[in-house]
């Protein structure tokens, strides 16, 4: 019998957390209009909101290029956007890239305004350094890649792709040598 209970409570310990219940969601709304302050989008403290210039474009759009200066809030707009899309259903499985391995974790997942600290605690991702991974409660899931491995992005299939700074750097790190980045057109055929 103890070694039942020792084996339950080793499992026990293994389940991921239930998901926490929350009354009032509105501190996590990132893209709502305004806050119960009645400050606007950017101005409020209690309730962070995107500025117009963080929040995706409406329409049909299949890439989002935010660029702006240190300090404008890219991180955090791309954190709150794929939470968004997690939430929402529209991402099962995404991919972020940075340059480096230590960018993914202490920037883009760990950092004051990565995936940990934007998100709701009932959707609460859990980040697994050892799989270049992090997984949501609900299911979904993104790879981390970085820019000193650009070949591990070779045949991918993700609906949901956050770049946090380009992968800089010389040879085969470049942009340019990253497979999914290639967006040139096709070469028109000369009769």
């Amino acid at each position: 019998m103890r070694n039942l209970d020792t084996r339950i409570t080793a499992l026990s310990a293994r389940r991921p957390p239930r998901a926490a219940r929350v009354s009032n969601r509105a501190p996590w709304d990132w893209y709502a209009d305004s806050c119960s302050c009645g400050h606007p989008p950017g101005a409020c403290a209690v309730h962070p909101r995107g500025r117009p210039g963080q929040r995706p474009p409406a329409g049909d759009w299949r890439v989002w290029a935010y660029v702006a200066g240190r300090g404008a809030g890219k991180t955090r707009a791309g954190a709150c956007w794929v939470q968004h899309r997690v939430e929402s259903g529209a991402m099962k499985v995404g991919c972020l890239i940075a340059p480096t391995t230590a960018d993914i974790r202490d920037v883009m997942v760990e950092g004051q305004s990565g995936l940990l600290a934007v998100a709701p605690p009932w959707c609460r991702p859990r980040f697994e350094s050892s799989k270049r991974r992090v997984q949501w409660p609900n299911g979904a899931r993104a790879i981390c890649l970085s820019g000193e491995e650009p070949e591990r992005a070779r045949g991918l299939n993700v609906d949901t792709l956050w770049a946090d700074d380009s992968p800089a750097g010389s040879g085969p790190n470049r942009p340019g040598t990253w497979p999914c980045w290639r967006c040139a057109p096709a070469p028109i055929p000369r009769p």
